[in-house]
């Protein structure tokens, strides 16, 4: 998480932008971390990974949207949840890739002499839907190099 945490307070600070950030480590939490958002006049809200966040993601969707957040993930789920949009690592291409390591490792490869392999696919996933429910005008370009479309 601390990595996560410092790549995006990097990022923000290199385009002049005030990073907000609240701590919520049970379901309980994420409303008055949300409320706490809202009150400092957060723009938008980036939705970590972690495994609370992934089982709440239908709460904190609802808790943003209601309070006109728009939010971004880094995995498909959350715009599917009516999230606003994911960009990170393919899950789905990861799980092959370490599939086809397991069959390999089954056929007596040895795991020390494999290469290390990085995510080379990065997908991108819009909500359609939940842009216009936002007043938030996605343009064409960006819906066209989009992964997946969700009307």
């Amino acid at each position: 998480m601390q990595f996560f945490a410092h790549s995006i307070e990097e990022a923000a600070r290199g385009r002049g932008i005030i990073l907000l950030a609240e701590e919520a480590v049970t379901p309980d939490d994420l409303s008055p971390a949300l409320g706490r958002l809202v009150r400092q006049q957060s723009q938008a809200i980036i939705v970590p990974v972690n495994g609370l966040f992934r089982n709440e993601v239908r709460q904190i969707v609802e808790l943003a949207t209601a309070a006109r957040l728009p939010t971004i993930f880094d995995q498909p789920y959350g715009p599917k949840a009516g999230g606003l949009a994911s960009y990170g690592v393919d899950p789905k291409n990861n799980y092959r890739r370490a599939a086809d390591y397991v069959g390999k490792i089954l056929k007596g490869a040895k795991p020390a002499d494999m290469p290390i392999e990085f995510p080379t696919k990065i997908g991108l996933v819009i909500n359609l839907k939940t842009a216009r429910t936002l007043g938030i005008d996605v343009p064409l370009f960006l819906q066209q190099r989009a992964d997946e479309v969700i009307e």
